[in-house]
This record gives structure tokens, sequence and C-alpha cells, in this order.
């Protein structure tokens, strides 16, 4: 009876051991395949973003500036990630306007476009 548990103790240790080890190697590839493809993602958002960077608008209003900016791409992903990088690129945080208490000091999307400052509302609204 003894020499039995002891049998069955060592295969119950063997199989945790191979069961610890196959599940460390499983999740050592399922984070592998989650970096590659972020890894893929980053690089394809740096050049979307280098893109924004360099448009500099003819005109302050927005259809034209969305239809400029985006005008050759299909996907909605990419256009919305050149929106954003060309408002958070093409803006500077008007921190006196927030300091003093003027929240709104650009009127409208023009305003907003002509000063190239805004608070957290101008930024909004762009978006």
């Amino acid at each position: 009876m003894h020499k039995w548990k002891f049998y069955f103790c060592k295969a119950a240790m063997n199989f945790t051991i191979k069961y610890s080890y196959l599940k460390g190697c499983i999740l050592l590839a399922f984070f592998i395949l989650m970096i590659l493809p972020s890894q893929a993602q980053e690089d394809i958002y740096k050049k979307i973003d280098a893109r924004a960077k360099r448009y500099k608008p003819n005109t302050f209003d927005l259809k034209d500036i969305a239809s400029d900016l985006t005008g050759n791409v299909t996907s909605d992903v990419t256009k919305v990630r050149l929106i954003y990088a060309f408002v958070a690129n093409y803006l500077d945080y008007d921190q006196e306007a927030y300091k003093n208490g003027n929240r709104r000091i650009n009127q409208s999307s023009t305003d907003i476009l002509n000063r190239k400052r805004a608070v957290c509302w101008g930024y909004a609204q762009l978006f």
C-alpha cells in the first residue's frame, strides 16, 4: 500500500511540473503574439501621425480640412487618427485663457484654427 502511494505522488508531481511548463509556454506564446501586432499598429500610427503633422491647412473650413486631410483614405480608423493627430499637433493649449477663466475665448472653429490655441472646449469642438 505504501509503495502505491509513492508512485501515485511521483506521477502527480511529474504531471504538475509538465503542466506548469506547458502553461508557461502558452502564456509566453500569447504575449509574443500580442506584442507583434501592437508593434505593427504602432508603426502604422507613426506614419499617420507624420502625415497629419505635415498637413498645413489653406482654409479654415472644417469640411475642407477634413476632406483634404483624409482624401484618399478608406479606413474610418485611419481617418479618425488623422484628424486626432492634426488637432493635437496643430493647436497649442491656451493656458493663459484657462488661468483667467476664459473657457470659451474662441467663438467658433474658425477662431480656433486662426488662433491655433484653445482650451479643452476648442479641442473637442474641432474633433
